[in-house]
Parts: C-alpha cells; structure tokens; sequence
C-alpha cells in the first residue's frame, strides 16, 4: 500500500460493527479500506452468542450463508446458578460462535464484497477536517507510516474508540457501578462435558457473573462481568472466574481447564458524542451495556445496517445533516432498546433477589416460561422497531 491513499470510506475495527459496515459499503461499489489493530485471527472477551434479532439482521444483510458456515451451536434457554441453586429459562432460539470464527468470516465477507482489509494496524483519526475529506495515520508492525483520507470515517473499534484519542468531545462516560469484561476459550478435549448443550449456562457470584456455552468444533465460549474491586485487590482474573463458578456448583474439570483470560475496559460506557464532521461511532464504539441474550452483538450489526446508507451519502456528498440523522437513528434505534439487558443486570447484581427468583423458578416452572416468553417479546418488538 501506498505512504498516502485516497478512499470512498474507512471503517477502523473488524469487528461486526466494522466488518459489516465494510461489507455493505463495498457491496455498493464504495472503494473501502477496513483497519484493524489486532492480527487476524484473534480472540476476544466476548461470549459470542447470536439472539434471533442478530439473526435476522444477518441474513436480511446477505450474510446468512457466512453465518451458516460458521458452524455455531444453537441455544433455546439460558440455565441460572447461583449458591449451588439452579433454575432454567426459556429463550428464543439463538447461536453461540466463538468470536475467532464469527469475525474472520465477517471479514472474508467484506473482502469478497470489495473492502481492502488491513490488520495490526493501530491508527488514530487526525482533529483536521479539510473539505473534501479526514485523515487517519497508522503505523505498520514493521515502523513504515501511513496516512489515508476518505469523505467519510466510520470508527468501530470497539470499548473506549482508541483511534479517537486525538479528539477528546468523542471520549466515554463510564457508569459508576460498571463492570469489567472477562473472557476466553475452553478447548481442552472433555472439559465441558458436563455442560449442558443448547444451553447458556450462568453462574452468579457476589463479584460478578460467568457465562459459558458451547460453540463451534467443541469449543466453549467463557466471558464474565466482574466488579472492578475484586481485580484491584490483586486477585487474578483467572482465580476470580474459578471462585465464582465453584461456589455456584460447576464442573471442577471445566473450572480447571480456564487458561488465556483476557480483559476488557469498562464494560458499561457512552460515548459523549457519536457523530461529528465525516465521522461516525457505530457498535460498542457509541456506546455499551451490560449484555444479555446477545445484546451487545445484535446492536452492533443493526448498529451497521443503519449507519451504512448514511455513510454512502456521506461518501458521495457530506452534508452536516447526515451527522445529525446518524445522532437520532442511534438514539432511537439502539440506545433506547435495552430493557431486557438492564433487569437482568439488576438481577444478578441483588443476590438475595436473585435466589428469591431461583426458588420461586424452581416451584413455579412457568414463571420461567413467561419470562421467556417477555424476553422473546421484547427482541421481536425491537426488531420491529428496527425494520
């Protein structure tokens, strides 16, 4: 690639937020260059589950055979642990892929559709705004320096935007109360045998929450939430994920086969403006919650499918307009759909609360059903509200 390039779009972040809005940039005929910090294929804390809403969006976009080649494994409930009790709930019917496979085959995606992918590219969007377009810089793991200029930026990377550091009316407020994101995969042959297949297993602590599931060739996807005091006191994130899934009765040999933790910034977090002059937050870039039943997956793909058309605009002709439409379809489509994820995670932050449901899940079976049922309801309304 040259020193200095010229370009329709830039998406930064291959993630499904970046990676999807490459792919239906480029599916447009837009010349798009997808950067990316990490080296390919890589790993991240995140459990990877697929809800009916993320689904959906997929295979309206196009990528249902992507998503079929995935091989992910199906769940239909999620199982709550917590003080060696245990309740099941319904849920509509969803998919688990490790992030690994799920990313890579958004990539490849986007490449066949026109995108020029680079990775371990770490890269910051530049404060000047000419008429015409932005500036973004990178360097290359070999110390070569890049610059590269499109009409319109799409910044995806991910918790904290790091590519926006140079533009501080872009940082995050993060809640009071936020968690930090634990993740990693289980691989070792026979560890997760006692884990329930077509199932989200969660396992409640007083310092957080551990959720686990199978997904593609026998692996299992792990990520947590965990109180940030529990960390500083010096813990490591690996014993913290082991206390937490003992006390709630897991499998020993699952528990002993966590290596390769990986951690996350804050996980609950807003960015203070999510547009501004060819510029564009899409995915947990904007803005991210506590997920549950793949909350945080599905608005990052519908996150995706919405800026996308603005973002041909913009690569066509900017107008101020587009960062104001951008600012209310996000606060309309995304923001404002989060209802499931905010009781759970109110839930599973009140213990006695939490066991007062166990119990009464285990007496009354279908107070299980209709919760599922209001779970499902909900994701259905909210794809409704997107389409």
């Amino acid at each position: 690639m040259q020193s200095t390039s010229s370009w329709d779009a830039i998406v930064i972040g291959a993630g499904p937020a970046g990676a999807v809005s490459a792919f239906l940039l480029g599916r447009q005929g837009l010349q798009v260059l997808l950067v990316e910090s990490k080296r390919f294929p890589r790993t991240k804390a995140c459990g990877g589950c697929l809800n009916p809403r993320a689904i959906t969006a997929l295979t309206s976009l196009g990528l249902g055979d992507t998503l079929g080649g995935c091989c992910g494994e199906s769940f239909d409930r999620i199982r709550l642990h917590h003080a060696r009790k245990c309740a099941e709930v319904p849920l509509p019917s969803g998919m688990s892929i490790t992030r690994t496979t799920f990313d890579s085959a958004l990539v490849e995606a986007a490449i066949a559709a026109g995108a020029e992918f680079v990775s371990e590219a770490k890269c910051q969007v530049l404060p000047r705004v000419d008429r015409s377009s932005r500036t973004i810089r990178w360097s290359s793991t070999n110390g070569a320096n890049f610059t590269a200029t499109a009409p319109i930026v799409l910044a995806c990377d991910g918790l904290g935007h790091p590519s926006l550091h140079e533009l501080p009316e872009f940082e995050s407020t993060i809640a009071p109360n936020s968690r930090i994101g634990l993740g990693t995969v289980i691989a070792r042959d026979g560890a997760a045998d006692s884990l329930p297949h077509h199932c989200i297993t969660m396992a409640v602590g007083n310092s957080g929450y551990v959720g686990l599931a199978h997904a593609e060739n026998g692996r299992v996807s792990l990520a947590a939430a965990i109180s940030p005091l529990v960390l500083s006191s010096g813990t490591s994130p690996t014993t913290v994920l082991q206390q937490i899934l003992h006390s709630a009765g897991i499998d020993q040999t699952l528990i002993d086969a966590i290596e390769a933790v990986r951690g996350t910034p804050p996980i609950t977090q807003r960015a203070n403006a999510v547009a501004g002059e060819r510029l564009f937050l899409v995915g947990d870039a904007a803005g991210y919650v506590e997920p549950f039943t793949g909350e945080g997956m599905a608005a990052a793909i519908e996150g995706a499918s919405l800026a996308a058309p603005l973002a041909f605009e913009a690569a066509r002709q900017w107008r101020p307009e587009l960062a104001d439409h951008w600012r209310r379809q996000y606060a309309r489509s995304i923001r404002s759909r989060q209802l499931a994820c905010r009781s759970i995670a109110w839930l599973v932050r009140h213990p006695q609360a939490l066991r007062w449901s166990l119990a009464a899940l285990a007496a009354q079976p279908r107070i299980g059903t209709t919760i599922g049922r209001w779970i499902g309801r909900s994701q259905i309304q909210q794809e409704q509200h997107t389409t």
